[in-house]
């Protein structure tokens, strides 16, 4: 007869023995751990008995994924070919991350699809990996039109208030009688419109997008933007002109160079105008 002492020192099996290890392998993936590699792992997509998937920063984008698989069963290599089955798929799907800028919800729905290839599905997990990389492409796309039609629209008020500028300062000798409404003020709103538009340019690719709006919205989104900077320019242009900050640049009645480059700046900049209005909302207050 066998005691419970006797039966709870009874050797375990080399069977039970790796079973335990893979068990203690498998939990140590999780996330600012490293993994058995000494690479910290940053995300953790997918986990299963016998699998993690993982991303870890040490890496460049396009080996960022990284896949761990621990079978339960020692002599297991069923997983294992069906993983290298969509390995040129997983290949590819990296690439166009690294190439469309893909998205951590990308790597999401790759990290399922290869749960689904160790689970033995590789076939559909090849159509899954397919249809993210569709989609990659796609959004990418969808961005770069936003963008290409936000800055069309921001460029083409910039031209439209350059060329009135233009035209009246062709046409300088009609407007004698009201020479700085008609003529500065095209001057100030052509040069805010001029420092929105580098603005636009160097910011272009913080711009967001989505699938779902026209490209028409994105256009006149640019438009607005204009809009907004040369508001900025002429509120800039009276608060020189009147004396309320920079007002050694009011030499006379005229658009001087430097104050035209001050409305460029308000323009450019969206906080220089805030930042002064609340600069003299505080010095009221005292």
């Amino acid at each position: 007869m066998i005691t419970p002492t006797e039966e709870l020192s009874t050797p375990l099996t080399n069977e039970q023995r790796y079973h335990q290890e893979q068990k203690t392998r498998i939990s140590q993936y999780k996330v600012n751990a490293k993994d058995e590699n000494g690479n910290l792992i940053t995300k953790i997509y997918a986990r299963g008995d016998e699998f993690v998937i993982y991303e870890s920063t040490d890496f460049p984008v396009y080996e960022s994924l990284r896949i761990n698989l621990d079978t339960i069963k020692e002599d297991d290599t069923e997983k294992g070919k069906s993983l290298a089955e969509i390995k040129g798929d997983i290949d590819k799907f990296l690439a166009a991350c690294a190439r469309y800028n893909g998205t951590q919800l990308d790597k999401k729905r790759a990290a399922n699809a290869i749960a689904t290839a160790i689970l033995g599905d590789s076939v559909k997990a090849k159509g899954i990996i397919e249809n993210i990389i569709k989609d990659i492409k796609q959004d990418y796309k969808d961005i770069m039109y936003g963008r290409l039609f936000y800055i069309i629209g921001a460029l083409s008020l910039t031209i439209t208030l350059m060329f009135i500028a233009k035209n009246g300062y062709m046409h300088r000798q009609l407007t004698q009688n009201n020479y700085m409404v008609y003529l500065h003020l095209k001057y100030a709103c052509a040069f805010s419109a001029i420092g929105g538009l580098i603005s636009i340019s160097l910011k272009i690719k913080q711009y967001n997008t989505d699938r779902e709006l026209s490209k028409l919205f994105y256009y006149f989104n640019g438009c607005e933007r204009i809009t907004i900077s040369v508001l900025a320019g002429i509120l800039a242009y009276f608060m020189i002109k009147g004396q309320v900050f920079f007002g050694f640049l009011n030499i006379d009645n005229g658009a001087s160079p430097a104050l035209l480059i001050v409305c460029a700046l308000a323009g450019f900049s969206e906080s220089l105008i805030p930042n002064t209005l609340r600069t003299l909302e505080k010095k009221s207050d005292l």
